[in-house]
């Protein structure tokens, strides 16, 4: 019987070939995937006024201009983006729901393929290192924020410093692929072809994370290099292995440095 359900796969097994095919996920529609953008840049907002309310309430209690600690700071910072990250969860969990499908199948979070998959991801990550270093060493090195803010929580080894490691490590890659291979990249693939949906996808993930123009050709790359292993692997969690990877290198050369320091 011929189906139009894009969810229907005739063949339960994948062979090597089908393993690096293309892939045959759903592309959300436009209006779902900017809800859940929409929403998630919501929640952010509204705690950030928040805690602007609160700085103005200080200042009142003080008689004075309230200024408030590095540690109140990147704690507010921390208390944004996991809360975030639960609305995002929340969202995308109705969408899914929506649409009458899983989360295995509509981001393609096949367990067992991993190990097939692990070669790929190492290569693709020696060749954005590759890149990185041949960027840097003719431009020079330019430190991001956030690795600047990690640094900084780094010399106290505070509450903060433990909660910007597990963003940085674990709780970027994750929800960030969700974010922008999974819901952008497979929602921009409905209206334009796979190369556009990469070009758009990876330019709003650059500016997504506000970084000095030097770093925005890395960034890319990296993007790039993120959406391909995606398309082609057809599971999400190669492209969340590949950034975690990516991530947490940047975090021991940080931590390297601070050392050295």
């Amino acid at each position: 019987m011929n189906s139009m359900d894009p969810w229907d796969d005739e063949s339960n097994g994948l062979t090597q070939s089908e393993l690096l095919s293309p892939p045959r996920l759903l592309p959300w529609p436009f209006k779902s995937m900017a809800l859940v953008f929409v929403g998630f840049l919501g929640v952010q907002l509204v705690l950030g006024v928040l805690f602007g309310v609160y700085l103005a309430v200080m200042s009142d209690l003080s008689n004075s201009d309230y200024s408030p600690s590095e540690l109140e700071v990147n704690l507010a910072m921390l208390v944004v983006t996991f809360v975030s990250y639960g609305v995002l969860i929340v969202l995308i969990r109705r969408l899914v729901r929506n649409t009458g499908t899983t989360w295995k199948d509509a981001f393609g979070l096949e367990t067992n393929q991993l190990p097939k998959l692990l070669p790929i991801v190492f290569i693709v990550f020696l060749g954005v290192m590759l890149f990185s270093l041949g960027f840097t060493s003719m431009l020079g090195e330019v430190e991001d924020p956030t690795t600047a803010i990690f640094k900084e929580s780094a010399h106290s080894m505070s509450l903060a410093f433990f909660g910007f490691l597990l963003v940085i490590a674990i709780g970027a890659p994750v929800f960030e692929e969700f974010l922008f291979r999974g819901l952008l990249y497979q929602s921009l693939t409905k209206y334009m072809n796979q190369w556009a949906a990469m070009f758009v996808s990876s330019s709003v993930f650059v500016f997504w994370h506000f970084l000095p123009v030097a770093l925005w050709p890395q960034m890319f790359v990296l993007s790039l290099a993120l959406t391909l292993v995606y398309r082609y692997t057809q599971n999400l969690w190669a492209a969340i292995l590949l950034h975690a990877i990516n991530n947490t290198l940047a975090v021991i050369v940080a931590l390297l440095t601070l050392e050295q320091a």
